[in-house]
């Protein structure tokens, strides 16, 4: 498992090189950003970043013009963060862009090992989701 993610993440680097695509840390901000607008200490929690790595991204994001800052409704001392229209068209092609990598890599397989391939992925997502995300280290994997 450990070899697939290095691999996949070694393929979506070097797209990031050649095309100029959207890099990890700033998928993850926007993918966030299309469930709802949020705070940046909201983001940093979701994201297990350090505020200060977040705001560095969002103002990026932000210079780009992929999202947007305004006064919370609730608190008018914070800003909420938003997606822009051309930060959800982006993130629409990164998301085309990013399953086309993984549509590729399962080109060999037969319409029966991807069945079974899913139905494998099911089972650990699964379980992870009932542990919250985590496998206790007197666990083996």
């Amino acid at each position: 498992m450990l070899r697939l993610f290095a691999n996949l993440r070694g393929a979506m680097a070097e797209r990031i090189h050649r095309d100029g695509a959207l890099g990890p840390s700033g998928f993850l901000l926007l993918s966030r950003l299309a469930e709802a607008p949020r705070r940046g200490s909201e983001l940093s929690g979701l994201l297990g970043l350090d505020q200060s790595t977040v705001s560095r991204q969002v103002k990026g994001l932000c210079e780009a013009g992929l999202v947007g800052r305004a006064a919370d409704p609730e608190d008018g001392r914070a800003y909420r963060i938003a997606l822009t229209d051309k930060g959800r068209d982006l993130l629409r092609d990164e998301r085309l862009r990013r399953l086309h990598v993984v549509a590729e890599a399962l080109e060999p397989l037969s319409p029966a090992q991807r069945t079974e391939l899913a139905s494998l992925l099911d089972t650990i997502n699964a379980t992870l989701e009932d542990r919250g995300g985590r496998i206790g280290s007197d666990e083996r994997v």
